[in-house]
């Protein structure tokens, strides 16, 4: 498993990099207007090539759910969840390259935003289970803190100073409010 995890973190960096690639890309009229920021225009060839999940990571969690205890199968589970919305959001954005016509593609903001959220969720998932994957069976809190995915943005570079609408969106988003743990309940 810890293995199936590294890849796990290493597919979630590589989206996180793709991702800032197209929310930073800047087109000339971008450029002249910047108050024109709630969309992002990129040619449609920055639409290929998203990182893609390793095959063996989703049968290596499927495995472990079977074998493991309730509570850390449901861990298992809402990281393969996490997954699954995650990789399903990427391709709806390759899909819509296809689907258009035109040479350039416009994307709003803050869905680029919220992808890049669910893929550093995946990031802090997989790496709260790197100590249970090595045997340590004593931490009960899988799920990512709000310092977790603090600390993942700015392992990603992804720092608050230069992108605040990022970092607003932890507390914002309904869907993380479920799955991520308020620092309160957070044990070390």
């Amino acid at each position: 498993m810890p293995l199936a995890l590294d890849e796990l973190c290493v597919y979630a960096q590589a989206c996180i990099r793709k991702l800032m690639a197209l929310r930073d890309y800047k087109t000339k009229v971008q450029i002249m207007y910047p108050e024109r920021t709630e969309r992002v225009t990129v040619p449609k060839e920055m639409l290929n090539d998203f990182p893609i999940i390793p095959s063996s990571v989703v049968s290596i969690l499927s495995e472990c759910v079977e074998a493991a205890d309730t509570n850390t199968a449901k861990t298992i589970s809402a990281l393969s969840a996490s997954l699954q919305i995650q990789h399903g959001r990427m391709l709806s954005m390759s899909d819509e390259k296809h689907r258009s016509p035109h040479p350039i593609i416009e994307l709003p903001k803050r869905e680029l935003d919220i992808y890049i959220l669910d893929a550093v969720e995946i990031y802090a998932r997989a790496e709260n289970l790197f100590g249970f994957a090595r045997g340590d069976f004593h931490k009960h809190e899988f799920a990512p803190s709000r310092q977790d995915i603090q600390k993942k943005l700015i392992i990603s570079d992804i720092h608050e100073e230069e992108y605040p609408e990022i970092w607003r969106r932890i507390d914002k988003e309904k869907r993380h409010a479920s799955r991520i743990v308020p620092e309160a309940n957070v044990t070390d």
